[in-house]
């Protein structure tokens, strides 16, 4: 009787430890949000609470708008016009929770919490949640009009955060329009920005080539960086390898095309990152006929010492000094750039 007992209490130890270990293997499992994650850190007031409420309602109806409406979320075309709404609502809930964020810092109450209550967990969050819907296959990410998906749009509109929200949760970045623009092309035209720089390396490290071409004139990242004078795209692009003597079917080449627009650190930055010094454009005019006729000295000097060579000859026949404007003043600087750097015997 007592070895009866022993082996029906052993037994229900086995099935109790069993079942204590499944169960913390489930909660091991099910991955906590941003948004729980903060609650832990967080000693919430009521008005922070209040705001994250807002937070959380606003993505729990998001979620059953997606498993009400599968038929427009899933679709090729339509999904595309949910996705583009759905980036202004967010975009408008961040810019609410940013009031609200400084207005509490002002005010000066609960000014710790506050403190740690950034926009980037409410992105986290979105990006949670999106990319579990993704993988469940209720959204077409992809989804196109007009030959642009709504990762192209958010880029093209400035919208960075959202963009990388949408490349992390499986976005295709190499997707070009019917012009052949690639998502480095929006980003090599737009305004210099950490922001812009972090999200083009992350498109390169998704297998985007940093020299993908236009379909019209074949132009590469680079030359819309150089038109633009995005220096920091530009650092990335040759960062990632991208060719800095790379030629359009115009001839044009990103040294040129910096000095045609008189982007003097751009093509400063060319030449540091070994630019081929002694090109031409269709005009026989190199990059010394550009910078000496623009007045860039600077540039001329630093052409001069890479070795350009002062007595080409463009077109019209006339060299770098030529194109100098006919002032005392500029043609002495211009004199003064070429001057070699070597000591003169004594």
């Amino acid at each position: 009787m007592k070895t009866t007992n022993r082996m029906f209490l052993h037994i229900l130890l086995t099935c109790v430890l069993c079942l204590n270990i499944s169960i913390s293997c489930v909660a091991m499992k099910r991955k906590a949000s941003p948004l729980e994650s903060l609650s832990k850190v967080l000693k919430y007031s009521p008005i922070i609470k209040e705001a994250y409420d807002k937070i959380t309602e606003f993505f729990q109806s998001f979620e059953q708008d997606v498993l009400d409406n599968q038929d427009q979320w899933n679709h090729p075309t339509k999904a595309h016009d949910k996705i583009i709404d759905l980036s202004f609502r967010v975009n408008a809930l961040i810019r609410r929770h940013k009031r609200e964020i400084n207005m509490g810092q002002r005010l000066g109450r609960h000014a710790e919490e506050w403190e740690k209550c950034d926009t980037a967990h409410v992105f986290r969050h979105f990006c949670f949640v999106l990319k579990r819907l993704v993988d469940a296959k209720k959204i077409a990410i992809d989804a196109t009009k007009d030959g642009v998906t709504a990762l192209y749009h958010s880029v093209k509109q400035g919208q960075t955060r959202f963009a990388d929200v949408l490349l992390q949760t499986g976005a295709d970045p190499s997707i070009q329009n019917v012009a052949g623009l690639s998502l480095l092309h929006l980003l090599a035209s737009q305004k210099s920005s950490l922001e812009n720089c972090l999200l083009a390396g992350a498109i390169i490290r998704a297998g985007v080539s940093p020299d993908v071409r236009t379909l019209v004139f074949h132009d590469t990242p680079l030359l819309f960086a150089a038109k633009s004078g995005n220096v920091g795209l530009g650092k990335v692009l040759i960062r990632y390898k991208a060719n800095v003597n790379a030629k359009n079917d115009e001839g044009g080449r990103p040294l040129l095309k910096a000095l045609g627009y008189r982007r003097a650190g751009f093509a400063r930055m060319l030449i540091l990152n070994k630019a081929w010094v002694d090109i031409v454009d269709e005009n026989l005019n190199t990059p010394l006929h550009l910078a000496a006729s623009y007045g860039l000295y600077s540039i001329v000097g630093l052409l001069f010492k890479r070795g350009a060579n002062l007595l080409s000859l463009n077109k019209q026949r006339k060299k770098p000094y030529d194109l100098v404007p006919n002032t005392r003043k500029d043609k002495m600087r211009f004199n003064l750039a070429t001057v070699s750097t070597k000591k003169w015997p004594r």
